[in-house]
């Protein structure tokens, strides 16, 4: 839930935002056009905690980047 609430407000999605995985590409593949940077900090530890969860939102940011390559994400 941490996820959802940081990237709704920092991507200042619509408040109707459903929480999940498929209201999160919904929202990425309608900002796609905009030239945006993800940073995660500490991907390693959030790995460990979200485990698959995880693995989805990168799944998901790669799927808005190869939609639109001025939407980008990087692991640190």
């Amino acid at each position: 839930n941490d996820f959802h609430d940081v990237i709704s407000k920092e991507l200042d999605f619509p408040d109707y935002y459903g929480r999940n995985w498929d209201a999160l590409w919904d929202c990425l593949s309608g900002h796609a056009e905009t030239d945006v940077l993800i940073t995660i900090s500490c991907s390693s530890s959030m790995k460990n905690k979200l485990g698959k969860d995880f693995d989805k939102i990168v799944e998901i940011f790669e799927r808005t980047h190869n939609l639109c390559p001025e939407f980008e994400y990087e692991l640190k």
